[in-house]
């Protein structure tokens, strides 16, 4: 059962009103909206991955829904950097415990594929957030 720790944050989401220190605007509520909102995605999606009722392409997307939502809330900085590095390390455990299911049949070599390319895209965001923060 370790891929219950896949579908829960590594940190609290970065909150929109902290990025934009205005707090109480709509949009800003519309945006922690969308990161619960995909949260409460991935917690559902991580039990049917579990059981084998969905592939993993919808557990990745999923994942990808909830940072893009953080990096669009307006956060910047280190906080963006902390939600990169939270979203490539997530990755990074998803992709150990698939190579444990390779073997059960559980997971194609298509789905390896497409999470390398996840991977390669998901450093390439952390590394993005970091030049940012020091440029």
């Amino acid at each position: 059962m370790a891929l219950l720790a896949i579908g829960q944050p590594a940190g609290a989401a970065p909150s929109p009103n902290q990025a934009a220190g205005a707090p109480g605007t709509e949009l800003q509520r519309r945006a922690q909206a969308r990161i619960d909102a995909a949260q409460k995605r991935i917690d559902l999606l991580v039990t049917l991955y579990q059981a084998g009722a969905i592939s993993v392409n919808e557990l990745l997307e999923a994942k990808m829904m909830k940072f893009l939502a953080q990096r669009d809330s307006g956060v910047s900085g280190a906080t963006l950097v902390d939600a990169a590095k939270s979203y490539r390390d997530d990755l990074s455990r998803l992709a150990e415990s698939m190579k444990a299911r390779i073997s059960q049949g559980l997971v194609t070599v298509a789905e390896l594929a497409t999470m390398d390319y996840r991977l390669a895209e998901a450093e390439y965001w952390l590394e993005d957030a970091r030049f940012k923060v020091s440029h």
